[in-house]
């Protein structure tokens, strides 16, 4: 089968001359996205649901507060989407013209800092999403000096990102953030926690190229065994408990308690999911129930602690069958499936092929 070339989307469509090079949009999506790639670059924040991100360094999930660059050239693909909202902010590299000396880099060695994926906790989205929001709308309503207005809060976008990744890499790898600006951007990182949350950010391990995070489930596929043996949480929360609310379209606001928990079952997934658990052992560790924390857990992400818990797994199998040989059934095992029969067949509705035929080549998985 001939491989379909990638459509490239050009900065002339969206960036107009004589304007400032920074265009924001809001984007709502319901379907996959073909693999394509842009003349310019592209930071991509996510507000709600999620979607698996096709990129030549790996696959990975993004939730509500991940935020990703992709640069000129690049292909990706949005596939396996679950009514995602994404604000898309596309700019030239000449936004940071007249700004180089106060870079603590080169401008694309700066930029660069933003290809792997990173993680802003609730205050922090808060922030992006309202530079985001007036981006937008200036570009919209031409108010006088609007251009002004855009790159001010543009630049702003970029010291917000650049100080969440600081964080984010003391807290994950113990590693001084400074040193990518005198060496090449690094290829992998660490895992592991490595210290307290920062304010803003996610204690998580963000790997450019490495094991990925992915997809939701179907028929209960965080069991490890095989179907019918895990509980679900229901759809109604803790007798007497609040549930965060937000209206519709805005970021939700969430109290300390509320996102302490969702972000305890997150890191307890991440370690645990190799091994045999389930919902009420989450919701154990978290100290609420499960029927509570799968409310506080799709109020913050958009789906259930069930689905996250599977993409995890999908993901990590994902990463196994592309880049080592082992069995299809001891990949099922390494990551959480005691049923190699049962994982191929949620593997299969999860991603759309089979795990061999994924293997095989099937890889332009945004055109799926």
């Amino acid at each position: 089968m001939a491989e379909k070339t990638p459509h490239t989307l050009s900065s002339s469509s969206y960036l107009q001359p004589g304007s400032v090079p920074v265009f924001v949009m809001g984007t709502v999506h319901m379907k996959n996205i073909q693999t394509h790639s842009h003349d310019f670059y592209e930071f991509v924040f996510v507000e709600r649901g999620y979607a698996i991100h096709n990129t030549p360094c790996g696959i990975s999930v993004l939730l509500p507060g991940d935020a990703i660059l992709i640069p000129p050239g690049e292909t990706h693909a949005y596939f396996n989407v679950h009514a995602q909202k994404i604000y898309n902010c596309l700019f030239n590299s000449s936004v940071l013209s007249g700004f180089e000396e106060y870079l603590p880099c080169p401008a694309e060695k700066f930029l660069s800092m933003f290809y792997r994926k990173i993680h802003i906790g609730m205050d922090g989205r808060q922030e992006i999403y309202q530079l985001l929001s007036n981006m937008k709308d200036e570009s919209q309503m031409h108010q006088p000096a609007w251009g002004i207005k855009v790159k001010a809060e543009f630049l702003e976008l970029l010291v917000l990102a650049y100080r969440c990744h600081l964080q984010q890499k003391e807290a994950t790898a113990g590693q001084d953030a400074a040193e990518e600006c005198s060496s090449e951007p690094a290829s992998s990182s660490s895992g592991g926690t490595g210290g307290p949350l920062p304010a803003g950010c996610s204690a998580e391990s963000y790997d450019p190229c490495g094991i990925p995070e992915v997809c939701q489930a179907e028929d209960d596929p965080c069991q490890p065994g095989r179907p019918g043996g895990e509980d679900r949480a229901g759809p109604s929360g803790r007798s007497g408990e609040p549930v965060p609310s937000a209206r519709s379209g805005e970021p939700l606001a969430y109290g300390y308690m509320s996102t302490s928990t969702v972000m305890t079952a997150i890191e307890f997934m991440q370690r645990e999911y190799p091994n045999s658990i389930n919902m009420q052992r989450v919701a154990a560790v978290c100290g609420v129930t499960p029927d509570y924390l799968a409310k506080l857990f799709r109020k913050a992400c958009g789906i259930t602690p069930s689905d996250f818990l599977a993409s995890l797994r999908i993901s990590a199998a994902m990463d196994l069958l592309l880049n080592t040989k082992t069995a299809v059934s001891d990949i099922a095992m390494q990551v959480g499936y005691e049923d190699a029969a049962y994982f191929s067949r949620i593997f299969k509705k999860t991603v759309g092929i089979s795990p061999m035929s994924y293997r095989t080549g099937i890889t332009d998985l945004g055109t799926k």
